[in-house]
């Protein structure tokens, strides 16, 4: 625990340095997948209100977030994408650093539609 620990910071502090170099913004993805009896609409609404404490925040007002729901895909049924998209790396480290005070009640109720099994984070590079 303590290596991954270590190489999750190392990562992080990498990040800090290169992406306002070479990226247009970080993305940072979870694979998620609605509990039995919640909608889309459910998760666009616990969603809508996880985004605006997010924005609330110091650094975080132009933190993005989409939800990616299949049209044709080879999923299971209730899977979907909760992806958050911010200029650079240091904002998105806003998402992971509030206390839990100011996130706890919205991410409690988020937590009764869905659960994620992973996340990934991306650099991506706008190509005109």
């Amino acid at each position: 625990m303590k290596k991954e620990l270590s190489a999750l910071l190392t990562t992080f502090i990498m990040f800090l340095f290169t992406a306002p170099a070479f990226g247009d913004s970080i993305v940072h993805t979870w694979t998620c997948k609605l509990h039995d009896g919640k909608s889309m609409d459910d998760m666009v609404d616990a969603s809508s209100a996880w985004i605006k404490v997010v924005k609330s925040a110091e650094g975080g007002e132009n933190v993005k977030l989409f939800l990616e729901f299949p049209i044709a895909a080879n999923t299971v049924d209730g899977t979907f994408n909760f992806v958050v998209v911010a200029d650079e790396l240091g904002p998105m480290a806003i998402t992971w650093s509030l206390t839990s005070d100011i996130l706890e009640d919205v991410e409690d109720t988020w937590w009764e539609f869905a659960a994620c099994s992973g996340s990934s984070l991306w650099q991506s590079i706008e190509i005109e």
